[in-house]
């Protein structure tokens, strides 16, 4: 058996096992996987009244939002623990697997709600989990805008109806790959980002951008941090002596009383099995563009199975 064939032999025993949920639960007991993890929620997370106001208000004029901490430290340590031991098997964004990661969206609602209305709707595609090391070798994502932007994803009071949020599980700080952004306001070009093309590539740089321009978002672990698809933003190199690895995860967001901006767009209850979410992460490693086009035909295929 030659090198390639051996490969694909241990490849595909992987994959096998990725569709065990029991491999999952020995990797990490702690978190469910069951197919409807949205059931039995929680209660949301608690956020003042008046602080949600704010972050309305600042993603209105500037195009995002940050929060002090409202995920408490117990559930942290989980979430951490859990990606860190994933990491040791495989990606870290196969901890999605589990449903934890779910019902952690689900509780969002104090917070996004203000920004998207009630009952907002996540989509599945690019979400993900990120583990920078400690380390001068790793860094973030470049400078961009987020690939899935529309022209139209704006309400008539700025109020955005298409978001992008990011929870760091570990404290961030400007060391270990914290995230920058150019507030909406300095940015001439904001604006005119409303759908992807190849002429972005002229703008996904922070260059001939006055440097006290520029924002950098430290963050305390269990705070929320959220953006419009439009706005320039990246994820900092990290360094061998920050303190902690930098772990977070992202996901989009959208509101429910406009068109959906993504085919797949979701509501927050009903079936999720482990498969669709191993397809999941499957499709973002392999097809993060969305184009494969037998991705999206076996994708298609499993929204017209739950809704037959």
């Amino acid at each position: 058996m030659d090198r390639d064939q051996l490969l694909q032999k241990l490849q595909a025993k992987l994959d096998l096992l990725a569709q065990d949920p029991d491999y999952w639960r020995g990797i990490f007991p702690k978190f469910t996987i069951s197919d409807y993890p949205f059931e039995d929620l929680e209660p949301p997370y608690a956020f003042d009244p008046k602080a949600a106001a704010k972050c309305v208000e600042q993603m209105r004029e500037e195009g995002y939002f940050t929060t002090p901490p409202v995920i408490p430290a117990d559930e942290l340590a989980n979430y951490v623990e859990c990606i860190t031991l994933v990491k040791k098997h495989r990606e870290p964004r196969f901890a999605l697997v589990y449903d934890a990661f779910y019902r952690l969206m689900a509780r969002l609602s104090h917070i996004l709600s203000p920004v998207l209305g009630e009952g907002y709707y996540f989509i599945p595609d690019e979400f993900d989990i990120y583990y920078i090391d400690t380390s001068d070798e790793e860094a973030g994502t470049p400078p961009h805008r987020d690939s899935l932007r529309v022209s139209d994803g704006f309400r008539e009071d700025r109020r955005p109806t298409l978001i992008n949020v990011w929870i760091p599980f570990t404290d961030v700080h400007t060391d270990n790959s914290c995230i920058h952004i150019l507030p909406a306001q300095y940015d001439p070009h904001f604006a005119q980002f409303g759908h992807y093309s190849a002429d972005d590539v002229r703008e996904l740089s922070f260059q001939s951008i006055p440097m006290q321009d520029v924002r950098a978002l430290p963050a305390h672990a269990g705070s929320i941090l959220s953006w419009t698809p439009q706005l320039l933003h990246c994820g900092a190199r990290s360094s061998k002596y920050a303190s902690n690895p930098r772990i977070s995860m992202s996901v989009y967001f959208q509101s429910r009383d406009v068109r959906p901006y993504h085919k797949f767009t979701m509501p927050m209850s009903g079936r999720l099995p482990l498969s669709y979410r191993l397809y999941l992460i499957e499709k973002f490693i392999k097809d993060p563009r969305a184009m494969n086009n037998d991705f999206q035909d076996l994708q298609q295929l499993w929204h017209e199975a739950q809704n037959s």
